[in-house]
């Protein structure tokens, strides 16, 4: 018989895997209460995220919005292993607050994202939470390893006060700022 990976609690959208039925296929229980039979890959590449009840005009309606391709990516980097940005989210132990497992409160905390713009950490060593994000402009330099200024790079730091950034990249290094 061929091994199957445990996927089990593994949360596609609205869905969270409970059982292996066999054939690459899970029973998943969703959030309205309803069950679903999804292919595993279908899982794992949240490619199938309710059990039919957000299909149409029933939910929130955004699942082609950038705003829902945020909190999905969001989501697949700290969740899904299988993520190419997995080592650098989950695997450094981030994680998602719990009540954005839900898009709709997702949406109602941080608003639509707008154009231009990405979903950033404040503090890209912590969680993300209401708390913690923001929106803030695309390609901004912030990475996770980036050297920080309380809440700012040293870029920002530097242009905020009127500063060379191998000034303000100096002070920091000696620990002056």
């Amino acid at each position: 018989m061929a091994r199957h990976k445990d996927i089990t609690g593994l949360q596609s959208g609205r869905l969270t895997a409970v059982r292996y039925i066999g054939n690459s296929v899970w029973e998943c229980r969703c959030e309205c209460g309803g069950t679903k039979n999804v292919n595993t890959a279908y899982l794992q590449n949240q490619a199938t995220t309710s059990c039919g009840c957000h299909h149409g005009n029933i939910g929130h309606g955004m699942s082609r919005s950038r705003t829902y391709e945020s909190w999905m990516h969001m989501r697949q980097r700290c969740a899904n292993p299988n993520t190419r940005q997995y080592e650098w989210y989950g695997g450094k132990g981030i994680t998602v607050a719990e009540r954005w497992n839900s898009f709709d409160n997702f949406l109602s905390d941080m608003g639509e994202r707008p154009k231009g713009m990405s979903l950033d950490r404040l503090d890209p060593h912590k969680n993300y939470t209401p708390e913690n994000c923001r929106w803030h402009p695309i390609n901004s330099g912030r990475k996770c390893n980036t050297p920080m200024i309380g809440t700012q790079t040293i870029a920002e730091y530097a242009k905020t006060n009127g500063l060379k950034y191998h000034t303000a990249y100096q002070r920091w290094k000696k620990n002056k700022i």
